[in-house]
């Protein structure tokens, strides 16, 4: 199974202000339904809780939360206490290929465990002001591929690319 992070990131690395995004590119939300829809998604409870109420548990998706409360339970989620239980489920689940949408503290483990397969990285080509960050990590160790390019318009307040990144053999 293959383990993917799907993340939108400024240039100055902001991935979350005050608990939401700092921006609204429906583009964007449009490519994250559509590669997340049949797959198992992944997020910390705080990513969870900052998606608007009319739109979680997300539909047509497995949504996994992680969280240390063993008793949290969400209706339409299952809650695992830590990653490698996550990544258990989603096997038992016969997904191919996890997602993980945040927040940074889960993105930073799947990167430092050295985990992340594929990367779909939403690159805003602003710097915007946060409070939440993407983590470093080792570019080079990633193939980039362009798969979508936004320009700044009436519906989108900064342009922006969509790349993935598949981790070199």
């Amino acid at each position: 199974m293959n383990i993917s992070l799907v993340v939108a990131v400024s240039q100055n690395g902001v991935i979350g202000k005050d608990g939401a995004l700092p921006w609204h590119l429906p583009r964007d939300m449009q490519f994250f339904r559509e590669l997340t829809t049949g797959h198992c998604v992944l997020m910390g409870r705080k990513t969870y809780f900052s998606i608007p109420e009319a739109y979680r548990p997300f539909k047509n998706r497995t949504n996994i939360v992680l969280s240390a409360d063993k008793t949290l339970q969400i209706a339409g989620c299952k809650v695992c206490a830590n990653l490698q239980e996550a990544i258990d489920f989603a096997q038992s689940q016969k997904e191919t290929e996890l997602m993980a949408i945040g927040g940074a503290v889960l993105f930073a483990e799947i990167m430092a465990k050295n985990l992340a397969d594929t990367l779909y990285i939403t690159e805003i080509k602003e710097n915007i002001t946060g409070d939440v960050f993407f983590p470093a990590w080792q570019k080079e160790n990633y193939q980039a591929n362009l798969l979508l390019s936004q320009e700044k318009d009436e519906k989108h307040a900064f342009a922006f690319d969509i790349v993935r990144y598949d981790r070199k053999v």
